[in-house]
This record gives C-alpha cells, sequence and structure tokens, in this order.
C-alpha cells in the first residue's frame, strides 16, 4: 500500500467566501478521524515539525484525539490550530 502526502498539505473542510472578502470557517464532520488520519501519514512519512491542521473553532469542543496526537502536539510535533471567522 502506497500512501502519499502533499507537501504543504492541501486544507481540507469547508471555507465560505462571501462578498466583500468574509470568510467562514465552517465546522466538519469526523474531526477526530481527519486529524488522526492526516497524523498517521504524517508519522509514516517522518515529522519535520512543520505539519499541521486547521480546523474550524467550533469543531474545538469535539476533539477527543487519541494520545499519540496529543503527545505530538505537546512536543511541538504537530500542530492544530483553530481557525475563526474572517470579517
Amino acid at each position: 500500500m502506497v500512501i502519499q502526502a502533499f507537501y504543504p498539505p492541501r486544507i481540507e473542510g469547508s471555507n465560505n467566501r462571501w462578498m466583500f472578502s468574509r470568510a467562514v470557517a465552517r465546522a466538519i464532520g469526523g474531526v477526530n478521524a481527519k486529524i488522526e488520519g492526516f497524523f498517521e501519514v504524517c508519522k509514516a512519512k517522518g515529522f519535520t515539525g512543520n505539519q499541521e491542521i486547521i480546523i474550524s473553532e467550533s469543531n474545538v469542543q469535539n476533539l477527543m484525539l487519541k494520545e499519540g496526537v496529543v503527545e505530538a502536539v505537546k512536543e511541538g510535533t504537530f500542530h492544530i490550530y483553530p481557525a475563526k471567522d474572517h470579517r
């Protein structure tokens, strides 16, 4: 099985752009599985310290990540950033 990761990674999820450059960061479903899946790809390819994920701030309350992901975030080898709406 071949796993390919895109560096820099593609942005997955939802971002609406309205008139006058208003961007709305929308919640996505399955956020834990998506983060953990990307984490596993990064782990297989080797951590560089630059791998990051941007999620909607409204998804933060739903995070229940595996211990390995939490430890990598604490160590600074993997990053998760919440995004607010841009108005």
